[in-house]
């Protein structure tokens, strides 16, 4: 790649908070030109020769689109927030090298049957609008590999979903699913998916056919067990369960070594399995809130472990086996009933953060918990 096409901005932004009276673009930095807005409001396809190949469109919030969208179409990117629109219009259908659209805190109820007509159109964000069903347009667009429409109002997926064979990544954060869309388990190239803060209360075994998953996020739902099948997932990397009613873990999880980020807070779970030790790749595990009285001796062997918290649970003990986490580096047990730390704890040469509030932890053995980690940060009250 030239250096000149290494320095081009590609972007501009049009008045997006409204204060902006100029633009900067570029082709190189010794070319950086300084454009007047007002020059170009009468004629957008204009403003649009001076740019790179790669372009976003960020409209001032009173660009009149039915009458002057048709003249952007070399576009890529459009980004819309806080537009106070309440549809998106059918010139849409010019922008017909539109890669990227996103829609963002807006007044969409739906979608115009041309949008479908954008067979360039890879990513669409949508989130928090006002959508109350899954757009079915949505599911004619196979070339799709990005979907994003959380935060609105969706309480459930059309069957015509399955037909995006293409989509990597699907968020529906913060919607009105109750039952696990089984459309979903077709998605086969799944790669991430979001159905956080919905009213879920099953997972279904079915989830072991997402093999390619490596982002799950159920945290705030209604779940009270995990399937056995997760273990099936083992592309895995970030797993989010928080905030949900699950009281036991599989020991399918074990299967899961590609994990690098585990969530099990706020969960009514009286233990982990033993299998959670074959986590060989986990830096960071998340289990406050809980009704753990103990931690497995296996928790010895995640030595890639950095970041363990186990606040607000009500762990009376240790394992000595703690000790071989030689690269953590924060260590929460804030509000457990510990009274003394094993002796092993010394060995974490490399912990930066151990905080021990509200532990009924003695003078003397806070002297001594000191005296194991002097260069740590730790605190007691």
């Amino acid at each position: 790649m030239s250096e000149a096409n290494n320095e081009r901005t590609n972007v501009i932004r049009l008045l997006q908070s409204g204060q902006l009276e100029n633009i900067e673009l570029g082709l190189t930095l010794a070319e950086s030109l300084l454009i007047d807005i007002e020059e170009f409001k009468n004629d957008i396809e204009l403003l649009f020769e001076w740019l790179a190949p790669e372009r976003r469109f960020m409209p001032p919030r009173d660009f009149s689109f039915t009458e002057k969208l048709h003249k952007v179409t070399t576009a890529t990117e459009v980004y819309l927030d806080k537009s106070n629109l309440t549809f998106i219009p059918v010139q849409i259908k010019y922008m017909t090298k539109l890669e990227t659209l996103k829609i963002f805190n807006n007044h969409i109820t739906a979608l115009p049957i041309e949008i479908t007509l954008l067979k360039n159109l890879i990513e669409l964000y949508l989130d928090n609008n006002e959508l109350t069903t899954f757009p079915p347009e949505i599911c004619k667009m196979t070339q799709l590999i990005d979907i994003s429409l959380s935060y609105n109002q969706i309480d459930s997926l059309p069957i015509e979903i399955s037909n995006l064979a293409n989509l990597r990544r699907l968020h529906l954060e913060s919607n009105k699913l109750t039952s696990w869309p089984s459309q979903i388990n077709n998605l086969i190239q799944l790669q991430g998916l979001n159905l956080a803060a919905n009213r879920l209360r099953l997972i279904p075994p079915e989830i072991g056919e997402l093999i390619q998953l490596q982002h799950l996020s159920l945290d705030n739902n209604r779940l009270k067990s995990i399937p056995l099948e997760i273990g099936n997932c083992m592309q895995l990397e970030y797993l989010s369960l928080s905030s949900n009613r699950i009281s036991g873990i599989p020991s399918t999880i074990g299967n899961l070594t590609n994990l690098d980020s585990l969530n099990l807070s706020r969960n009514p779970l009286k233990s982990l399995p033993t299998e959670i030790g074959n986590l060989k790749n986990l830096s960071a595990l998340q289990i406050e809130e809980t009704k753990l009285q103990q931690l497995p001796e296996t928790i010895g062997s995640l030595l890639e472990l950095q970041d363990l918290g186990i606040q607000l649970a009500q762990l009376k003990t240790l394992p000595p086996e703690i000790g071989n986490l030689v690269n953590l580096k924060r260590l929460d047990l804030n509000y457990n009933v510990l009274q003394e730390l094993p002796g092993e704890i010394s060995s974490l040469k490399n912990l930066e953060l151990l905080s021990l509030l509200d532990n009924p932890i003695t003078d003397s053995e806070k002297e001594k918990i000191n005296s194991w980690l002097p260069g740590c940060d730790i605190r007691f009250d």
